[in-house]
C-alpha cells in the first residue's frame, strides 16, 4: 500500500472546514496533518474539531514533515504567494479558486510545478458535483453538442458587517462576484464547451455600496462555432436562485445546486438534474463533492500526473475575468 498523504489546510474561515472534511472522507489514502491560521482562536477550534494539530505560522507548517500538500484557503491575493511558497520547499498544492489573481501569475505557478514534478491543483469544486459530472458525461448522447448556456449564480451576499472583510476590498478579490463566483461560472462554461473556443466578451456590471468591485454582472461569451453562453452574477439577490441551462440540438438539461445542505459544509450544494424535463439525479450525496475533488488531488500525488482539472482551461478563465473587466470599463465587447 501506498503511505497516506499527509494534507495541511491553510486558512481556518468558512470553506476551510469543507476542505478538512474532504481529507477525513478519504482517510483510507489521506490524513489531515495539519490546520492554518493567524488567528489562533480559530485554528484551534479547527483543530479541535477535527482532532489533528494547528499552527498559527505557515513556515512552522511547511517545515513539518508529515505534510506533504497544502490546501490553500485564503483571500485571492493570497493564492499565488502562498502557493507558490508551498512549492518551493516541495509540497503539492490544491488552491481554492481563482487559482490565482491574473493569468500571469497563475502561468508562473503553472510553469514551477510542472518544472519541478509537483501537483497544482485549481479547486473548482462545483466540476466534482455528481449530478454535475453525471451531464457532463451523458451530455453529447441526450441532448448533443450544446450551442448555449446560461448560468444564473444569483446569492444574496448580505452588507459589509455580514461577510468576511475581505470581500469588501477590491485588491484581495481582484472584481468581487466576478471573481469569487464568475471563476465558478466560466470554469463550468469552459468545460461544458470544453472542444469550442471563446472569442468574445461583453460585460455589463453594477457596484454595491460598501464594496469595492462589481456585485452585478452580466456576462456573455461568444464561441468560434457560434455558440454562446451568458452568466448572470449577483450578491443582492434574495431568495438566492442557482440555475444551469445547457440546450442542443436533441434538448436540453437543467441543473439546480442548491446551496445548502444537512451535512453543515459551505460550497456543498443538494443538487436536482433535470435531462429533457426527466429528473434524472437529486440530493446532496454524503461523498460531497470536495470529497471526491480531494480523492482526485490525492490521487494526482500518488500518480504522479497532472489532476484532470486541465491548467489550461483555467489560465482561459482567468483571461475572460481580465477581458470582463475591461468590457464593463469600456462598453463594448472585447476580442480574445
Amino acid at each position: 500500500m501506498l503511505p497516506k498523504i499527509g494534507v495541511a489546510v491553510v486558512g481556518c474561515g468558512r470553506i476551510g472546514f469543507s476542505h478538512m472534511d474532504a481529507v477525513v472522507k478519504n482517510s483510507n489514502k489521506a490524513f489531515l496533518a495539519a490546520v492554518v491560521d493567524v488567528d489562533e482562536a480559530r485554528a484551534k477550534k479547527a483543530a479541535q474539531d477535527f482532532s489533528t494539530q494547528y499552527y498559527i505560522s505557515l513556515d512552522k507548517a511547511l517545515e513539518d514533515s508529515k505534510v506533504d500538500a497544502v490546501v490553500v484557503c485564503l483571500p485571492n491575493n493570497e493564492h499565488y504567494p502562498i502557493a507558490t511558497k508551498a512549492m518551493k520547499i516541495g509540497k503539492h498544492v490544491l488552491v481554492e479558486k481563482p487559482l490565482a489573481m491574473n493569468p500571469f501569475e497563475a502561468i508562473k505557478m503553472i510553469d514551477y510545478s510542472r518544472k519541478n514534478g509537483l501537483v497544482l491543483m485549481a479547486g473548482m469544486s462545483f466540476r466534482h458535483i455528481s449530478a454535475v459530472t453525471e451531464l457532463k458525461k451523458r451530455l453529447n448522447s441526450d441532448i448533443g453538442e450544446p450551442f448555449n448556456f446560461i448560468y444564473m449564480f444569483l446569492m444574496p451576499g448580505g452588507d459589509v458587517k455580514s461577510v468576511p472583510p475581505w470581500w469588501t476590498d477590491n485588491s484581495k478579490t481582484g472584481g468581487f462576484q466576478l471573481a469569487l463566483g464568475g471563476s465558478h461560472t466560466i470554469d463550468m462554461t469552459l468545460w461544458f464547451f470544453e472542444h469550442k473556443k471563446a472569442v468574445s466578451i461583453y460585460a455589463q456590471a453594477q457596484a454595491q455600496e460598501g464594496f469595492e468591485g462589481y456585485s452585478e454582472i452580466t456576462l456573455m461569451m461568444m464561441f468560434d462555432d457560434g455558440a454562446m453562453a451568458t452568466n448572470h452574477l449577483s450578491s443582492n439577490t434574495k431568495p438566492p436562485k442557482h440555475e444551469i441551462l445547457v440546450v442542443g440540438p436533441k434538448g436540453s438539461a437543467s441543473l439546480f445546486p442548491e446551496l445548502k445542505n444537512n451535512l453543515g459544509l459551505v460550497g456543498v450544494p443538494t443538487t436536482d438534474l433535470f435531462i429533457n424535463g426527466e429528473l434524472i439525479m437529486s440530493g446532496c450525496p454524503e461523498r460531497h463533492n470536495f470529497a471526491i475533488q480531494m480523492e482526485e488531488f490525492i490521487n494526482a500525488i500518488s500518480e504522479k500526473r497532472e489532476p484532470w482539472v486541465k491548467l489550461d482551461q483555467i489560465i482561459t478563465s482567468l483571461t475572460i475575468i481580465e477581458a470582463a473587466k475591461k468590457s464593463i470599463e469600456l462598453g463594448k465587447p472585447i476580442a480574445l
